[in-house]
């Protein structure tokens, strides 16, 4: 349930800027993307839920993959998420 919470309250924060720059749309679709990409990719799923690798490296992978696809919005809420240890998968 504390995951749950906690999730809730980074979907919340992550909505509300969304909101304030009217780039709900745009932020949804780079959430659909990453969903997507990582849904298809075992590797990519299995890295990012392994807590041996260090977030910079993780951080690393994410900016590589999505950096130019996506909302710099975006890519700082992956980087926090990272950097808290959240599973986001």
């Amino acid at each position: 349930m504390p995951e749950t919470k906690v999730a809730g309250r980074y979907a919340k924060s992550l909505l509300g800027l969304a909101v304030e720059r009217k780039s709900e749309k745009r932020i949804n679709d780079d959430m659909q993307l990453i969903a997507n990409t990582i849904d298809s990719s075992k590797e990519l799923n299995n890295l990012l839920k392994n807590p041996i690798i260090n977030a910079d490296k993780k951080e690393t992978i994410v900016t590589a993959l999505f950096g130019s696809k996506i909302d710099a919005v975006t890519l700082s809420f992956l980087k926090i998420i990272i950097n808290k240890k959240e599973n986001f998968i």
